[in-house]
């Protein structure tokens, strides 16, 4: 071939800058394609050797001409940047993990209400006017389950940032319309919590709980 790596790079490299050149994720996932009225350029990264290579094929579909690049070549980190840039382009990259890490703090503590009450537990709960009871329950998918029947969703989780308090509202179920915020204590995380139940419609006679985990 007559033409110089670092000449095809130079066109490539401006012409994705520039936006002249259109780049399209390739069919076998393992690279990046761009077409003219004559062909297209195909430029894949090995998966084993984590090198890479330009291809050039007809409009037919045929391969015309094939370069490797290699780890020794002098144009292997110009191509190892282009093929990052092309990447984080088609993928858009910086915008998705900028929402990726907006949404961590979240996310986070979705899958904490899991770990916080793994397997079943008991409820010990004690009214003002000194009447008390007690339920087993578990918490799956965000419901607050009674025999395996959804009695309220869990909402609106919170934890403090060194998990010693934690919060969250159960929201009633089929007809049940109590809306019942929790703060708790941790006592030991995953095993026990103690604290308040409060109606968000009656905040005058919160009641007192304690989750202890039984099995």
């Amino acid at each position: 071939m007559n033409f110089k790596l670092n000449d095809i790079y130079d066109k490539l490299n401006a012409g994705t800058k520039e936006a002249t050149i259109a780049w399209f994720e390739a069919s076998s996932r393992s690279g990046f394609i761009t077409a003219t009225s004559k062909g297209s350029i195909k430029l894949e990264r090995s998966d084993f050797s984590d090198e890479y290579s330009l291809k050039f094929l007809d409009n037919n579909g045929i391969l015309l001409e094939e370069i490797e690049i290699k780890k020794d070549d002098d144009a292997y980190s110009s191509f190892k940047d282009l093929f990052d840039i092309i990447r984080k382009k088609i993928y858009n990259v910086d915008k998705k993990v900028g929402d990726i890490l907006s949404e961590l703090g979240k996310q986070q503590n979705f899958l904490q209400m899991e770990n916080i009450f793994p397997g079943k537990w008991k409820n010990d709960y004690k009214f003002p006017n000194n009447n008390s009871g007690n339920e087993i329950f578990e918490i799956r998918k965000g419901k607050y389950l009674i025999r395996d029947i959804a009695v309220f969703n869990v909402e609106d989780f919170f934890t403090k940032q060194d998990n010693s308090e934690i919060s969250f509202l159960k929201v009633g179920l089929m007809g049940d319309q109590r809306r019942l915020r929790n703060v708790l204590r941790v006592i030991e995380l995953g095993r026990e919590y103690e604290g308040t139940e409060t109606d968000e419609m009656d905040k005058s006679t919160p009641r007192t709980v304690k989750y202890g985990r039984v099995e």
